[in-house]
């Protein structure tokens, strides 16, 4: 059977027991029996949480609600609803009102960075709306933490004294306790990706999606640039080697490049490379993980990768929104290697992280206006 459940594209579609929901483009909510006669079509008639009239179309902020992402019902019949505004909304069986639960942001995030403490238990999140989110996953709670306009990436220093954010025209570094700016620095170019270094007076950065420059706060709240390299073609990924002297980077082209921190010279010795051990795992190339590509590859299906701290795992995310879980290392061979797939996202994974004490992973969807929190268990768990 088939029938025209909405005017627009259908997101999500939830089904069960008392029958087939739709949640649209256009903002409505569908239902259908299990034989597909319509049962419900309702809009959206908003409430705000106190129960008082809200501004037909509008929410929170008066931000327009015209798109349904995803739906889940509970036992008694009621909706949630995730909507385009990355807000989430409640719908009642009764009546089909809809009661704000919480209002996030309206735009996309663009990078993550967990505190390296494990007992802090907490995660910033850098959105593409000017804003960093602090978010206690250890309490299921979000708070507003710093406004930073133009903000494209973002990082924690080792030692979770400092954020390191990075902007459409520079770097802007903020201390984490008091939540204020303590050094910026302009280059009049995009930061699109931020490394800190072991080392916690440093860090590394992705400058005009061509070089990456290594830089430390000075005094007087400035930023140091202490070494460049030279150009090279969309870094992907940026790793430090363990002892803080040198870099790794991933580029479009599918290459790596090594270079030393201090000095921006290339190393090109291939027995000096292989002695090197790395303190990350954020390059989307290397033997370590040329097995998680699938035969035949591209070597496009990657869009990020981040590996557990005792290096036991790696995980990758990919150009359709699954995430991936890979023993680690994983080599390429001709045996295929163990691999756990899990779905969530709605676009492409554009980060991924590890929590300090391994047991979780984070993951941000490029389009999808989500950040997911896995729990990592061994299989005697």
């Amino acid at each position: 059977s088939k029938v025209r459940a909405q005017k627009g594209p259908i997101f999500d579609i939830w089904v069960d027991s008392q029958g087939i929901v739709s949640a649209g483009k256009g903002g409505h909510v569908v239902e259908y029996s299990r034989t597909f006669n319509l049962e419900q079509d309702w809009n959206k008639t908003f409430s705000t949480i106190d129960g008082s009239n809200a501004q037909r179309n509008e929410g929170v902020d008066g931000a327009v609600i015209d798109c349904l992402r995803s739906i889940s019902r509970n036992r008694r019949g009621d909706f949630v609803l995730g909507l385009a505004s990355n807000a989430v909304a409640f719908v009642s069986s009764l009546g089909k009102n809809m009661l704000w639960l919480q209002a996030g942001g309206t735009s996309s995030f663009v990078g993550i960075a967990p505190h390296p403490n494990p007992s802090v238990r907490t995660l910033f999140v850098a959105s593409s709306s000017g804003k960093i989110l602090e978010v206690k996953y250890g309490k299921k709670k979000i708070e507003m933490a710093i406004p930073v306009e133009g903000i494209c990436s973002i990082g924690c220093t080792s030692n979770g004294s400092a954020l390191v954010c990075g902007t459409l025209v520079g770097v802007t570094v903020f201390n984490i306790d008091g939540k204020v700016k303590i050094a910026e620095r302009n280059l009049g170019k995009r930061v699109s990706l931020v490394s800190p270094c072991p080392d916690p007076r440093y860090f590394a950065c992705v400058v005009n999606n061509e070089r990456v420059c290594v830089m430390k706060v000075a005094s007087k709240g400035t930023v140091k640039i202490i070494s460049k390299s030279s150009a090279m073609i969309s870094p992907t990924g940026l790793d430090w080697s363990a002892d803080a002297h040198y870099l790794r980077v991933s580029s479009g082209d599918h290459s790596m490049s090594y270079w030393e921190a201090k000095t921006g010279k290339q190393l090109t010795d291939d027995a000096e490379i292989s002695l090197l051990q790395w303190a990350t795992q954020t390059c989307t190339v290397g033997w370590e993980i040329s097995g998680v590509y699938p035969p035949l590859s591209k070597g496009d299906e990657v869009s990020s990768v981040a590996c557990s701290s005792d290096r036991s795992v790696v995980v990758t995310g990919d150009q359709d929104g699954q995430v991936h879980l890979f023993p680690y290392p994983c080599p390429s061979s001709l045996s295929v290697p163990r691999c756990w797939n899990y779905f969530g996202h709605g676009s492409r994974i554009s980060s991924l992280s590890f929590s300090s004490d391994g047991r979780r992973i984070f993951s941000v969807g490029s389009e999808d206006c989500s950040v997911f929190v896995w729990k990592l268990r061994k299989q005697s768990e």
